[in-house]
């Protein structure tokens, strides 16, 4: 009870939370002490105090001259005001609620307690003292800034501010600085390489995590596409505020302009040239050119390095820290993008990753001591985990409720406009160059000409060329609707023809098919024609032949008629013969006396006979088959002579038989003078016949003579018609490949025919996209008259 007798100079509400305490059983004899904040500004040196407070207080500008070089010009008035609005906001609540909570009485370590709203603060050195406060706690704040830039929502943002302004940062300067639990373990961290800038560099990865990276930093295949900023030159000149400022922020943490204050400086000068001399060489042997964003990174990163031991550490130790520190800058940068996380000016790298390398880097460099490094890995792991803990919890708590994003759309018109409806000539002019790089623009809007800069003679130009595109864009969307109109009609017109073209097509076909059957028809008739030439030249030949047939046939019958007539002389002779032979029988029958004589007479006429029979014979044979009955009637006469002579020898004893055969013999010879008769009629008629036939052969011969002359001359026709055939048929032949290319030339005509209604439809589309492409411009409405 002891404190809280000797309370009575206290704020009744510090009696009353130390009251229920108590009844709780909590120690409360730290609420008691005197606080950091009273302690330190014993020693303040106001006027130290109060430049390094302004220096550093300068240093937001140079974070903004960072930060919107790097960023692209549509985001830069965004980025600048975060800038401006996250000190405003964390001001505010650093005064009411921060400033107590990091430099108050620390309860058990933890927090503060008092000085909320700098009640008990009354001296000057205390004033310098929470002014310097409000310059660290405003650069904590503003680091997230550059991290999450180009697509936070400007109100997640604010909120974001005033959080680690109220209690991520206040909460862990106590444990480091404000007689916490870190500082009595015997952290240490001068001017604040984790306290400030590590704290802010988690921070802000976890909303660049939760965030997630701007549209087109990373490519379908997971590569990264460098988005370069509008100014590097603004980049660099932010640099060197910075650097400048810096000198405030390591040299006014000594609150006090004494001896360690040249060589804080002078640590923090050459950590800086070192980390960006460093950074410098490894881009330049890794990207072959030397680069500004990782000679601007190492740089920084070399500041942020030594703040930690500045005050502690050699220059030489402030050397080697800051070449460390800004080759570990460039290869965390690239860690970063192999997990797609979009850090716009490497934040954590060089505030994150960095300020640990400063922190931890103070037991190596200055006599190594374990333990020393135990507490220092201890440090920098609780402000990861405190840092980073929070900032995701904070940034997934406002993701799930109003958001941190903003839309694509606001993110790809940039949020100078889309958050805070800001521009500028230069703005508008590259507004509208990007929404004409995009297809798309209000080409009826004229762009505010500023007179007498350059913008505004850039904005006069630029008015020009949209009244000229305008009109270009009318003219492309007319002609795009005369274009879709003729291609529809071409295509209705290909349509007709490409049908005609398929009927053709198919008559060609027919037409082909009929040649075909033409062609096949005349190759059978000329195969025909052949034959018949063949067959005709036969019967050429068989008719001259027949002709040498009949003709010899002629010659025959000539000799034939010939014979004939001799044989009719002769028959006629021997009928007359045999007439007289009738006679003289009769006489023998009438005189029997002259037997003697008779049979003497008969002798001789049998020996006559003889004789005929003998020239019979010969005639017979001269006449060859005309003269077999000659032949025949010899052969009987020959026997007749015999049998006379026979008789005539045996008349002797058959004379009373004479009678009788003399009787016989003339009625025979009278039938055999009737038969001379009638073979003599028969040769005179067979001697008509073969003349008449003789007469016949001739007209034969002669018609076969005209019918060889007749088959010569169908002959030659029959060659004709067979040569006509054959040159038909070539012809034939040349007219089936004519009509075979026809159908191929219509087939190609009908696939032309295909793509050209393909090139049509092609055409209808182009017409489809020239106007949908200029439809996309706006357009001023002509006024109807």
């Amino acid at each position: 009870m002891k404190n809280l007798s000797a309370q009575k100079d206290f704020p009744t509400w510090l009696k009353t939370i130390t009251i229920l305490l108590i009844l709780f059983g909590i120690n409360t004899d730290s609420i008691y002490s005197e606080s950091h904040a009273k302690t330190l500004a014993k020693d303040v040196d106001i006027l130290w105090v109060v430049l390094s407070a302004a220096l550093v207080f300068f240093m937001q500008a140079g974070f903004l001259m960072l930060e919107t070089g790097l960023s692209r010009l549509k985001n830069t008035i965004n980025v600048a005001v975060k800038n401006l609005t996250d000190y405003l906001v964390a001001t505010v609540g650093f005064f009411a609620i921060g400033f107590g909570i990091m430099w108050g009485s620390s309860y058990q370590g933890w927090l503060g307690i008092e000085h909320f709203m700098l009640m008990d603060l009354s001296t000057g050195k205390e004033y310098a003292f929470f002014l310097f406060q409000v310059a660290f706690m405003g650069t904590a704040a503003t680091i997230v800034s550059g991290a999450v830039a180009e697509r936070i929502k400007f109100s997640a943002y604010i909120y974001a501010s005033i959080f680690v302004s109220l209690f991520v940062y206040p909460i862990f300067g106590h444990w480091a600085w404000g007689g916490g639990w870190l500082s009595r373990i015997g952290f240490m961290d001068f001017a604040g390489s984790t306290v400030v800038h590590s704290l802010g560099g988690w921070f802000a990865l976890a909303g660049a995590i939760l965030l997630g990276p701007r549209i087109g930093k990373f490519s379908k295949d997971g590569k990264a596409e460098k988005i370069p900023g509008h100014e590097l030159t603004s980049s660099v000149l932010g640099v060197f505020i910075l650097w400048f400022g810096w000198f405030g922020f390591n040299g006014g943490s000594t609150l006090a302009f004494n001896d360690l204050v040249p060589l804080i400086i002078v640590n923090t000068c050459l950590a800086a040239s070192t980390g960006g001399f460093s950074s410098l060489l490894i881009s330049w042997a890794l990207q072959r050119k030397p680069s500004v964003e990782s000679t601007i990174d190492g740089t920084l990163g070399g500041l942020v390095a030594i703040t930690a031991g500045c005050n502690v550490l050699s220059p030489i130790s402030a050397c080697i820290i800051g070449i460390i520190a800004g080759a570990t800058v460039i290869f965390a940068a690239r860690i970063l993008e192999l997990f797609h996380i979009d850090d716009v000016v490497n934040a954590f790298p060089i505030h994150g990753v960095c300020g640990m390398i400063g922190t931890v880097a103070i037991p190596l460099f200055k006599g190594f001591n374990l333990e020393a490094l135990k507490v220092q890995a201890i440090g920098v792991a609780a402000c990861a985990g405190w840092s980073f803990g929070l900032g995701v919890l904070f940034f997934l708590l406002l993701k799930m409720t109003i958001g941190i994003r903003v839309t694509r759309q606001m993110e790809e018109d940039g949020l100078n406009f889309a958050e805070h409806g800001a521009g500028s000539s230069w703005l508008d002019l590259l507004g509208s160059l990007q929404e004409l790089s995009s297809g798309a623009g209000d080409l009826s809007r004229q762009l505010r000409v500023e007179k007498g800069s350059e913008a505004g003679a850039a904005a006069e130009l630029m008015n020009r060329f949209f009244t000229t595109l305008a009109v270009m864009v009318k003219s492309i969307q007319d002609k795009a609707d005369e274009l879709r109109n003729s291609s529809s009609a071409l295509n209705s017109s290909w349509a007709v023809v490409d049908s005609k073209i398929q009927n053709q097509s198919a008559n060609f076909d027919e037409v082909e098919a009929v040649a075909e059957g033409f062609r096949s028809a005349f190759y059978r008739i000329a195969s025909n024609a052949d034959e018949q030439q063949e067959i005709e030249s036969n019967n050429t030949k068989l008719i001259f032949d027949l002709i040498q047939e009949f003709r010899l046939m002629g010659t025959s019958l000539t000799d034939s008629k010939n014979t004939s007539e001799k044989a009719f002389a002769v028959s006629k002779q021997s009928t007359n013969e045999m007439e007289h032979l009738a006679t003289g029988f009769a006489r023998m029958v009438e005189s029997t006396k002259k037997v003697e004589e008779m049979i003497q007479l008969l002798s001789e006429i049998s020996d006559r006979l003889g004789m005929l029979s003998l020239n019979a014979s010969i005639e017979a044979a001269r006449s060859g088959a005309a003269g077999r009955g000659f032949s025949v009637v010899a052969s009987e006469v020959n026997k007749l002579a015999m049998l006379t002579e026979e008789h005539t020898k045996r008349a002797g004893g058959f004379f009373k038989d004479i009678l009788t055969s003399v009787t016989e013999c003339r009625n025979s010879f009278s039938t055999l003078a009737e038969n001379f008769s009638g073979l003599a009629a028969e040769v005179e008629r067979s001697n008509k016949v073969s003349e008449s036939i003789l007469q016949e052969g001739q007209q034969i011969q002669f018609r076969l003579e005209d019918l060889t002359s007749r088959n010569e001359s169908l002959r030659k026709l029959s060659l004709d018609i067979s040569e006509s055939l054959k040159n038909r048929l070539a012809e034939l032949d040349s007219l089936f490949v004519s009509l075979s290319k026809a159908n191929d030339s219509f087939s190609e005509i009908s696939t032309q025919s295909r793509g050209l209604t393909n090139t049509s439809e092609f055409l209808n589309s182009l017409a489809d996209v020239l106007f949908n492409l200029t439809s996309r411009f706006r357009l001023r409405e002509e006024k109807v008259v």
